[in-house]
């Protein structure tokens, strides 16, 4: 009897898997490592930038939001996902926060009000609140009609052509186990021809997906490292 990892059986179809790791993961490991120190420095200077009145709010929190992203990673690729976990949720707070300062009408740099708009128009953030299972705040950082909304929503959701973040949303949608794990399949792939400096040791947009389906009961395989989000 052939054994089951996920849907598929092992043997000749695990042959479309990816490998667990790459060379890619380990050289993008070691230039984000390198440059840890400066963030948690950042982090620090834009406290005390904030607290001296040289930082214009919205974009202290928006800037804070991105330190705590890339503070995640740090801890992730060492495998500290307690810590990763605990600044993933910093990041989709200060970015709520950010919005909501906004839309009170806090004054913000044209650049700073740009980045927040693009975010608003992508499902990034609502990924990442996914991952830390923040409900309430995902229709404050995530644009209403997205798919990502209208999934949680229970409704009919529209697949982009050849998108595997749309796939896994839409597999939700119809809590279907094989897509997800195709799309999945799909997404680590296009990931992994990424060239060294945009690779993604962390792929939050998956994480936070995978977590979605565990928690409406699809099974599937997903033991890359890119979403190693067992522990979290």
């Amino acid at each position: 009897m052939k054994q089951k990892i996920g849907i598929l059986e092992v043997g000749d179809e695990m042959k479309k898997f990816p490998d667990y790791k790459t060379t890619k993961w380990d050289k993008r490991k070691d230039v984000i490592l390198k440059g840890m120190q400066y963030d948690y420095e950042e982090l620090e200077s834009l406290n005390n930038d904030y607290l001296n009145g040289k930082i214009n709010e919205v974009k202290y929190h928006l800037l804070l939001s991105l330190c705590f992203s890339r503070i995640a990673k740090n801890e992730f690729i060492q495998g500290k996902h307690r810590e990763c976990y605990v600044c993933v949720s910093k990041q989709v707070d200060e970015f709520a926060l950010t919005v909501q300062l906004l839309q009170e009408g806090k004054d913000a740099p044209t650049a700073t009000k740009r980045h927040i708009e693009s975010y608003l128009k992508s499902i990034y953030y609502g990924c990442v609140a996914l991952f830390v299972s923040n409900y309430d705040v995902i229709p404050k950082v995530t644009n209403p009609d997205s798919n990502l909304v209208q999934m949680l929503l229970h409704k009919t959701v529209e697949q982009a052509v050849d998108d595997p973040i749309d796939e896994m949303i839409n597999a939700i949608s119809l809590k279907n186990s094989e897509q997800f794990e195709n799309a999945l399949i799909k997404r680590i792939k296009e990931i992994r021809r990424f060239d060294v400096d945009h690779f993604l040791c962390m792929d939050i947009w998956s994480m936070g997906l995978v977590k979605e389906a565990e928690k409406n009961g699809l099974h599937f395989y997903f033991d890359y490292i890119e979403v190693d989000c067992r522990d979290m």
